[in-house]
């Protein structure tokens, strides 16, 4: 039997994990999308072939996403812990108790689970666009 507490370090580190592994396949698939490139007649222009746009769409906005996540709970948290400091002025950090609202979390999954659902498509535009490019 496992401890609530247990459980909680579990899903923390196992959506941490997730996190980092999202966004190394979100820069992988920038650089997948990047070696597919054409290049033009000189050696500065070069443009991204349009069935990769909509996979480069999805990937950025996966990692405007990631940033989002960890900057809207640093805000949040860091107000909750203002708050929480300004109440117990000349209590030690270590002796407060603090009973928060779950809600606060709300705005951080949403964005973690948006995050993943947008890396998802681009994964399956850019296998089609490479199956479709083995297979002519």
């Amino acid at each position: 039997m496992m401890k609530l507490s247990e459980i909680r370090d579990a899903y923390e580190v196992i959506s941490g994990k997730l996190s980092d592994i999202n966004r190394q396949l979100a820069f992988a698939g920038i650089g997948i999308i990047w070696i597919f490139r054409v290049s033009g007649s000189d050696e500065i222009s070069s443009s991204v072939p349009k069935e990769l746009l909509w996979p480069l769409i999805f990937l950025v906005v996966s990692l405007f996403l990631d940033v989002m996540q960890y900057f809207i709970s640093t805000i949040i948290w860091y107000g909750v812990y203002c708050k929480n400091r300004k109440k117990n002025k000349s209590v030690d950090d270590e002796k407060i108790r603090v009973n928060e609202k779950e809600w606060w979390n709300i705005p951080s999954w949403i964005c973690f689970i948006l995050k993943l659902v947008a890396l998802i498509p681009s994964y399956i535009l850019m296998f089609l666009y490479v199956w479709d490019k083995l297979c002519i």
